[in-house]
């Protein structure tokens, strides 16, 4: 494509920093677009709302998945929208293109049978591995996010009253509360508050062996595949 608006729409994407492999879907799907419409000659700025509710309903007929139809049109606009504002045309044909809306996944939970399994294979008895298990049992027992987990502080965990400090997102700040007596119960394993302190389970910022997001995810998949991985 020798078209002057496609190059500069290109380029500035560059200049926004963006994955090479991003720029590159960008790529695919504006040439999709302009094979479909076959403008010849004409350039770009000659399309109009007509051909782009036209193509979109071509992508409907081709029944692809609701989520990749969005994300064409939302290329689309941004094309359009990079036109308008470098003066290529006057009016915006995508401006009443509709965006499809995506339903939200429900995120996939655990059975306790599942749960169960992923427990019983945390059978480390260094201090590393108890502080891994006190880790996963936190974040299942008080439903925490692993980004939340891995700031939490045992000076964050309120022992006596039985509850925990948690800064979530936007820098929220919550409490979630569990049993209290006299031990912190997580799970089905309770940890004495002077014997987690030894290895500081939450403690992202000391130094030693640490926990992170990226070791969440390695223990998990140990956890759930002590084979190997699948």
């Amino acid at each position: 494509m020798e078209y002057p608006e496609f190059t500069d729409f290109i380029a500035y994407l560059h200049l926004k920093n963006l994955a090479s492999a991003t720029v590159e879907k960008y790529q695919q799907v504006l040439k999709r677009l302009l094979d479909y419409i076959d403008l010849g000659p004409s350039p770009p700025s000659q399309i109009t709302t007509a051909q782009l509710r036209d193509y979109v309903a071509s992508l409907h007929e081709r029944e692809l998945a609701l989520k990749t139809i969005r994300n064409y049109v939302v290329v689309t606009k941004r094309f359009f929208g990079f036109l308008l504002a470098e003066g290529y045309i006057k009016q915006d044909p995508s401006r009443r293109l509709p965006t499809p809306k995506v339903g939200k996944r429900l995120p996939r939970a655990l059975t306790v049978p599942q749960a169960q399994a992923l427990f019983a294979a945390m059978t480390d008895e260094t201090l590393a591995g108890h502080r891994d298990q006190v880790f996963f049992k936190l974040v299942y027992a008080c439903g925490l996010r692993v980004g939340e987990a891995v700031q939490v502080r045992v000076a964050d965990i309120n022992w006596e009253e039985g509850w925990l400090r948690v800064i979530g997102k936007g820098n929220e700040e919550r409490r979630t509360w569990q049993k209290a007596d006299g031990r912190w119960r997580m799970g089905t394993i309770s940890y004495k508050p002077s014997a987690i302190s030894q290895f500081g389970p939450c403690e992202p910022g000391h130094d030693g062996d640490l926990f992170s997001a990226r070791r969440y995810d390695d223990q998990r998949d140990r956890f759930e595949h002590p084979d190997g991985p699948r």
